[in-house]
């Protein structure tokens, strides 16, 4: 993950990482690329992944590594850390709950307990964490 500047900056260096490779004489290649960071909806498909988060995502493929950058400027890493409703810790609460994954490991008949309700209390619990900090 890297945090610049400006746009323009996140461009600049897009532009270096392919330029450096180029010089090196090695192949990178930029996959899926995902581009929302002036406004558009991302096509992210990833379960409690919100689509408006602005931020610049892609893979490199380098040397049979493939390798995930997210790029940010200043203010989309405010509110990907901070706003309300796509924050990175509320993000990695929905996904825990909403790709099923809770309710293999605590399944209703051995457990017992209200997962929906508990996905509510833990959403609610990292906002006022995310607000307090």
């Amino acid at each position: 993950m890297a945090v610049l500047d400006s746009i323009a900056d996140v461009k600049r260096f897009m532009q270096h990482l392919t330029s450096a490779a180029h010089k090196a004489d090695s192949i990178l290649v930029l996959e899926d690329i995902s581009d929302n960071m002036t406004g558009g909806q991302s096509k992210r498909k990833n379960t409690g992944s919100d689509g408006s988060t602005p931020m610049l995502k892609f893979f490199a493929r380098l040397g049979g590594l493939r390798v995930e950058f997210i790029i940010h400027t200043n203010q989309t890493y405010l509110n990907y850390r901070y706003q309300s409703g796509i924050a990175h810790d509320e993000y990695e609460v929905r996904r825990l709950f909403d790709t099923g994954v809770t309710e293999i490991l605590f399944p209703r008949d051995i457990y017992y307990m209200d997962l929906s309700s508990f996905r509510a209390s833990q959403l609610h619990k990292f906002r006022q964490l995310i607000e307090s900090s």
